[in-house]
């Protein structure tokens, strides 16, 4: 069953118009890559292009395989033609691992990419992503216990 939900940021626009890809074929494919149903939690997915040229109102295979060059050139998504995966470059800046469970999972979907290039960088980026949350949540946890000290402090002082 496909998602029925995805964050995509409204600051894509804005850095794509910087890239120059806004209103492009590589913007439309962009949007496309990162909200089709073959989308995962690990932002990396195999897609067939026969299958992405169909979904996108049957484009010609060139045009939907210069629209990926120019995404690759911008540094927005990495791509392995031989196991026809696509990774989101910067995915888990905008849909980081949340939860114990939700990391997990994705580590699963990232261990099973074929392309090894692939799975390494997404393995990097979902490891760093993890601890970035981590290390929010401890910081989170920590201010609580100083709030928490705070009050009782005050209501044994009043």
């Amino acid at each position: 069953m496909a998602r029925k939900f995805n964050m995509v940021s409204p600051a894509v626009h804005r850095s794509w118009r910087r890239r120059g890809i806004a209103g492009t074929d590589g913007g439309h494919v962009g949007l496309y890559l990162f909200t089709c149903e073959h989308q995962n939690s690990a932002g990396c997915f195999r897609l067939l292009p026969g299958y992405a040229c169909t979904d996108l109102g049957d484009w010609p295979l060139e045009r939907f395989q210069a629209a990926l060059k120019v995404l690759v050139e911008a540094q927005i998504i990495l791509t392995d033609n031989e196991t026809s995966e696509v990774m989101i470059l910067r995915w888990f800046k905008h849909c980081p691992p949340t939860n114990s469970k939700h990391y997990q999972g994705t580590s699963r979907i990232v261990a099973a990419i074929e392309s090894e290039r692939l799975r390494q960088a997404a393995a990097e980026a979902l490891n760093a992503a993890w601890e970035e949350f981590q290390n929010a949540q401890a910081a989170k946890s920590a201010i609580t216990r100083l709030d928490s000290l705070r009050q009782r402090g005050r209501s044994i002082g009043a």
